[in-house]
């Protein structure tokens, strides 16, 4: 029976006789079959058209009756608990059977007079029976399309009328679409919602042209009710726009009974066709802000104008309220209309916008709908609010003030409600949904943005997705000549990421853009807003800072050695260092006005102080490997503005541990010795444009003071970093040739043969300092010697191996002035404790105050430990390395050991200065008595031998041989220091003026004198003392006051005349050269008590040299 229709052509007399049937059969006056009633009925149809009412009118009765069953029993079946589909009788089945194929034949056959006809009949009856069915078969009012899809296409009559529908739709929807179209919408504007599902079926067959005809037809709507008087009602202002404004979300203007239809109908089509109504929406768009040739405008209260021109005008209103009530429209309309539209668009947007007002009533309302929609975003947030900055920040030229006025306002409304909601409770914050704007129900099958348990602003959802982009925004303030709109940009910048900050997993994206802020501020006012950003997340984020500095220090890969012993990675920018120093400095001086303030505040909160502390470790290697002397400097700058000053008792309890304070002075260590190898090249590297900038100037001198002014302040606080701190500066100065040479070390074996030999294979000072500070990091522990440091790499330092390119002999006193700087900055004591303790201290703690430094003292521990240091690094035996000075005889058996003493003076010039210093602060001398001793073994030796030469070559009548080459430099060098450490009395401290005017011989038995009278007056530290008044260290009988003798006995330091007759005996000799000397050492008229004996101090040392 579903074939071809058995309906055959009636002559024109047969005609009245079927009508009567017809009329008898459907208003039951007569009993007839159903089917054959139905075949006259569509026989009429065809032959006689002023039936056509009624016969339509029959079958809407008949296909009623059909519904009607198959809703009762469904409803009884599930009653019964059954489930099954309900049959259809054999009589209805053939009776809508030859319907359908009669009217399909009828619509195929000529469409143009049927289907106008028969579409109306099939929408009308569908929409009445789904209204009148609603809510039946268990299937509530409120439940889903899909679920009501589902039941209407199971009933063999709707699925009939359906097909018709579309068969109808199919034929005319190229001709005369508009029309197909309205009928659809007029339907569904009466029937709505329960006629949704024919809207979704018809429009999943037609997708692409539904979706463009229905946008169509809903603008046409939207503008004629627009051009319709403007309602004059109270404007919509504030948050509660859906309250004010009536249900269909468009401020109380404008009443556009299809606006709903169309949102519905293009919400049940977005599950399958979301990408044709994006592109459906965008074409919209655009054709909106295309000009016609002398269009006329509507500005102001000229609302007639020509109907194309109404519609452009009317597009983006109808977009704006589409959105208002369809998140997923709203969410199509943010893909792709929002990329589209840039900067240079908003002049023509501009001059439309004055006629949108009148679809929303009035300015503020249509600002609080673009607010709300932009909150309701779920993607492209980030654009929504770079278009409005780039307005609101444009140059007078490319928009109007008015343009520039309304984004500015636009935007402070919009963060102003972000922030409100995250007050009032960050995550759990409900954002007012745009959809909740429309009142009607027609939200779509997605339901309304924000409804429900939604606990986050989707706006603020989508920009942390894109919270990279940010970054940049960042970075306006202090750029271009704009700087009022340069800081609009940055502080809605810090204003977004503190609000990210605030809500639900924000803290890792403020902490990504205060790390980009370190890296790329090259200014104070991104600085500034680096501290902005800090103060707006104070109170959700307290360790941004700390977070931040570790951020950049993990953005680096790890920290693997390159072959010169640098590090082999990139390397942090010089900018991050510069900007930290610069931070730190801003903030010591504002502590400093605090505590002026405040002087009762003993804490105050320093952020960027303690996120430096935090990540000391780490900024070490830094300082150690980086290739860059820039980078270095800048992080030594850092690490010294990192460490507490002596009023800080907390944080130096923090630097107190072993591991991070031994690392610091390690690093400080090997941070000195890279410096002062770039003293050779300190013309080429004294200017770094980007370090100059920032006020600072990077050369080795200035390396060299940072890393003596790092150790200054950390010895005070851990002892194991003194040791450590002074015996590397000591290995490396003395052990190391490639360090050494820096301090005009000559190489080892110099004139060997093989030297020349290896110069490929040569170790710069820059890489042992880096090989010192790799060999200092944790390994498997083995063996060290006191004096080793293991080598990574190539570490074969033969004779030969290593010639080092000597240094200028400017850049190895400077070096030599840097390194005794560093050794004294390494025996610092706080002031405190040398003044006020002093009282308490023993002997073996006396301190004394360097004159060069007023607000810092000088541990006579610590210098003593250099002493014996020294002893240690420079001696070759661990055997008679006492105080006491033997008999002259005993040099046979020390004769090699002194030799090599000897020899390892003459090599380390820089020894001298060493020793220097601790003559310098007594008795730190006395504990290097075998390096003196050994030293004048050898001149002694030497002498005795010349003067044998001497003697030899008179007595053969040859030519006086010449006396070694610089030893009577060395021969007063060495009485020099002994009489600076007053190890020798007047007047055998003058002897070194005596001696470049006398013969070797007698210099011999002077330096004999002198060795007998340190053999009997053993150089111990038990001799010294301090005094009371100047806190100066002398030797008893040789300080303030001596002449007044105890007990009435001569002191000890004075020498007895067996051990300076010689030298009155020599000098009278030579009375014509020495005469205005020797008053000065002997006097005229000798008395049995010396009434005030020469003792040269520190001070009176220099005029001797």
């Amino acid at each position: 029976m579903s074939g071809a229709s058995v309906i055959k052509p009636v002559p024109p007399q047969d005609s009245l006789s079927e009508l009567r049937i017809f009329v008898a059969g459907a208003t039951r006056t007569v009993k007839t079959n159903p089917l054959e009633l139905a075949r006259t009925a569509l026989s009429l149809l065809k032959t006689l058209p002023s039936t056509i009412d009624a016969v339509l009118e029959y079958f809407c009765a008949l296909f009623d009756v059909a519904v009607g069953k198959y809703v009762s029993q469904i409803e009884s079946d599930m009653c019964n608990g059954t489930s099954s589909v309900p049959p259809i009788s054999s009589h209805e089945e053939a009776t809508i059977a030859e319907i359908h194929t009669v009217l399909c034949n009828c619509v195929t056959s000529s469409p143009e007079a049927w289907v106008p006809i028969i579409s109306k009949w099939s929408l009308e009856l569908l929409g009445e029976l789904s209204s009148k069915y609603a809510g039946r078969a268990h299937v509530p009012l409120t439940a889903g399309l899909n679920e009501t899809l589902q039941l209407w296409m199971s009933c063999r009559a709707t699925r009939t009328l359906i097909d018709i529908t579309t068969q109808c739709l199919s034929c005319r929807i190229l001709s005369d679409t508009e029309t197909c179209i309205n009928s659809l919408l007029d339907t569904s504007v009466v029937h709505s919602p329960h006629f949704d599902w024919v809207v979704a079926h018809v429009g999943s067959c037609f997708p692409h042209t539904v979706i463009t005809r229905v946008l169509s037809c809903g603008l046409k709507d939207f503008s004629q009710h627009a051009s319709a008087p403007i309602l004059t009602g109270s404007a919509c202002t504030g948050k509660d726009v859906s309250a004010d404004c009536g249900g269909s979300g468009t401020g109380g203007a404008i009443a556009a009974p299809k606006l709903n239809s169309v949102v519905g109908i293009l919400g049940h089509l977005a599950g399958s066709h979301f990408m044709d109504i994006r592109k459906a929406l965008l074409d919209l768009f655009k054709w909106s802000l295309e000009e016609e040739e002398n269009e006329p405008m509507a500005i102001g209260n000229n609302f007639l104008a020509e109907e194309g021109t109404a519609r452009r005008i009317a597009t983006v209103p109808f977009l704006l309220h589409l959105a208002s009530l369809s998140p997923m429209l709203l969410r199509a309309l943010t893909t792709d209309v929002l990329q589209t539209l840039t900067p240079s668009m908003l002049p023509r947007l501009a001059k439309l916008s004055p006629a949108w007002c009148h679809f929303f009533g009035g300015r503020q309302a249509l600002q609080d709908l673009v607010v709300h929609l932009a909150l309701g975003c779920e993607r492209g947030g980030t654009q929504i609010l770079k278009l409005l900055i780039d307005a609101a920040t444009a140059p007078p030229g490319h928009t109007s003030p008015q343009v520039r006025e309304n984004c500015a306002e636009i935007l402070e409304l919009l963060l102003q409600e972000i922030d409100l909601m995250v007050r009032s409770g960050a995550s759990a914050a409900l954002c007012p949904s745009p959809g909740s704007l429309g009142a009607s129900g027609h939200g779509g099958g997605m339901g309304p943005l924000g409804s429900g348990n939604e606990r986050w602003i989707p706006i603020l959802s989508s920009v942390r997705c894109e919270a990279k982009a940010l970054q940049p925004l960042l970075l306006a303030d202090g750029e271009g000549d704009g700087k009022q709109g340069s800081e609009l940009i940055s502080r809605t910048a810090v204003h977004l990421i503190s609000l990210l900050a605030s809500a639900n997993s924000g803290p890792s994206i403020a902490a990504d853009a205060a790390a980009f802020l370190l890296q790329k501020a090259s200014n104070s006012a991104q600085l500034s807003t680096f501290l902005r950003l800090l103060q707006h997340t104070q109170a959700c984020h307290p360790t941004l800072a700390t977070d931040a500095v570790r951020r950049v220090l993990d953005s680096l890969p790890g920290d693997g050695m390159g072959e010169d012993g640098f590090s082999g990675q990139e390397e942090l920018p010089l900018r991050f260092w510069l900007n930290l120093n610069i931070l730190l400095k801003h903030e010591a001086a504002s502590v400093q006005k605090q505590s002026r303030r405040n002087p009762n505040v003993k804490h105050h909160h320093q952020p960027i102080l303690d996120s430096v502390r935090s990540v000391l470790s780490d900024i070490t290697v830094t300082l150690c490997t980086s290739r860059n002397s820039a980078i270095r400097y800048a992080a030594a700058l850092v690490l010294e503005r990192a460490l507490p000053q002596r009023r800080e008792i907390t944080a130096m309890n923090k630097f107190s541990s072993p591991e991070l304070a031994l690392k610091l002075a390690r690093a400080a260590v090997v941070h000195f010795f890279l410096s002062a190898a770039e003293q050779e090249y300190e013309e080429e590297q004294s200017v770094f444009e980007e370090a100059a900038a920032a006020g600072v100037t990077v050369n080795g001198t200035a390396g060299c003071r940072v890393a003596c002014r790092i150790l200054s302040r950390l010895v005070p606080i851990s002892s194991a970093a003194r040791a450590l701190a002074v015996r590397d500066l000591l290995e490396g100065s003395l052990i190391h040739p490639e360090t050494a040479s820096l301090f005009g070390a000559k190489p080892p074996n110099e004139g060997n043969s093989t030297s020349s030999q290896s110069q490929a294979k040569i170790r710069t000072p820059l890489s042992r300092a880096v090989l010192l500070w790799e060999n200092g990091r944790p390994r498997t522990a083995l063996p060290r010697r006191h004096s080793s440091v293991f080598v990574v790499g190539d570490g074969d330092f033969r004779p030969g191996k290593y010639i080092p390119k000597p240094p200028s002999p400017e850049v190895v006193a400077m070096n030599t002035q840097m390194l005794i700087e560093a050794v004294k900055c390494c025996c610092t004591v706080p002031s405190n404790v040398s003044k006020e303790g002093e009282n308490d201290m023993s002997s073996n703690q006396l301190s004394c105050v360097s004159k060069s430094n007023t607000t810092a003292s000088v541990s006579l521990d610590a210098v003593s430990m250099v002493s014996l240091l020294l002893v240690e690094l420079i001696s070759p035996d661990v055997m008679y390395n006492g105080l006491p000075w033997p008999e002259e005889e005993f040099c046979k058996v020390t004769i090699e050991r002194d030799l090599q003493i000897r020899r390892t003076f003459e090599r380390l010039p820089v020894i001298w200065s060493l020793l220097t210093l601790a003559a310098t602060h007594r008795p730190a001398l006395c504990y290097c008595s075998v390096l003196l001793r050994a030293v004048m073994a050898t001149l002694l030796a030497q002498w005795n031998s010349h003067s044998t030469a001497i003697s030899t070559a008179i007595s053969n009548s040859t030519a006086k041989p010449p006396p070694p080459p610089h030893l009577l430099a060395i021969t007063q060098r060495l009485i020099d220091l002994m009489a600076l450490g007053q190890l020798l009395p007047s007047p055998l401290s003058a002897i070194r003026d005596v001696i470049p005017k006398i013969a070797p011989h007698e210099i011999v038995v002077l330096l004999r004198d002198i060795w007998n009278y340190t053999h009997e007056n053993v150089p111990s530290p038990a001799l010294f003392s301090q005094d009371a008044n100047s806190g100066l260290v002398w030797r008893q009988g040789m300080g303030p006051g001596a002449e007044e003798v105890e007990g009435g006995e001569i002191s000890c330091a004075r020498p007895l005349s067996k051990h300076t007759d010689s030298l009155r005996h020599i000098m009278q000799l030579h009375i014509e050269s020495l005469g205005s000397l020797y008053p000065r050492l002997f006097s005229l008229n000798p008395k049995p008590v010396p009434s005030s004996p020469a003792s040269p101090n520190p001070e009176d040392s220099g005029d001797l040299e």
